[in-house]
């Protein structure tokens, strides 16, 4: 009995580590594709809208290299926080890895002000021991159906638009615009 309980737990726990990112327990990669596929499906079936909101922290590399990456990693845990609090129920937040980050959105009348919201929250200083950093956020977004209608077109959309983002000066938010 004992043996069969330790068993679930450790199904259960390597079953969260699968899909949650280790240092801030954000859904991962691999679950966020996966539930932004299913997603996609359902806004199909409905006929809905959504975005895809593509988070990349300003200067994060030179946080990382003044303070060392264990202030880096607190510093993404403090991120992962702030964007989770202030996204809707039914929004998912992921970390794709390294400084980036994802927010799914459903419907597309919220995405500039969820993306405005993130910004004015990732503002402010971080607390990192006995260091304050600051740092922002570039955002790019990409619309379903307009932008794309699968995963990779919709992820490579947004990616492209946070460069534009960046290009424009960072800390601040681009559409995804066909370049054709």
């Amino acid at each position: 009995r004992r043996l069969l309980l330790r068993f679930e737990t450790s199904h259960d726990e390597l079953q969260h580590r699968a899909y949650h990112d280790v240092l801030t327990q954000l859904p991962n990669r691999a679950m966020f594709m996966d539930a932004f596929k299913r997603s996609l499906h359902r806004l199909e079936r409905n006929g809905g809208s959504g975005s895809l909101l593509f988070v990349d922290l300003d200067h994060f590399k030179a946080v990382n290299d003044a303070l060392g990456h264990e202030m880096g990693d607190l510093l993404l845990q403090q991120v992962a926080r702030r964007i989770q609090d202030c996204v809707r129920e039914g929004d998912l937040v992921a970390r794709l890895g390294g400084d980036e980050f994802v927010v799914l959105v459903e419907g597309h009348d919220d995405a500039h002000r969820m993306a405005e919201k993130i910004l004015t929250v990732l503002r402010p200083d971080y607390q990192l021991g006995n260091h304050a950093a600051h740092v922002t956020a570039s955002i790019g977004v990409s619309c379903f159906p307009q932008d794309g209608n699968d995963l990779n077109g919709l992820l490579s959309a947004a990616d492209s638009a946070m460069y534009q983002a960046k290009t424009a000066g960072r800390d601040g938010v681009q559409f995804y615009a066909d370049p054709e």
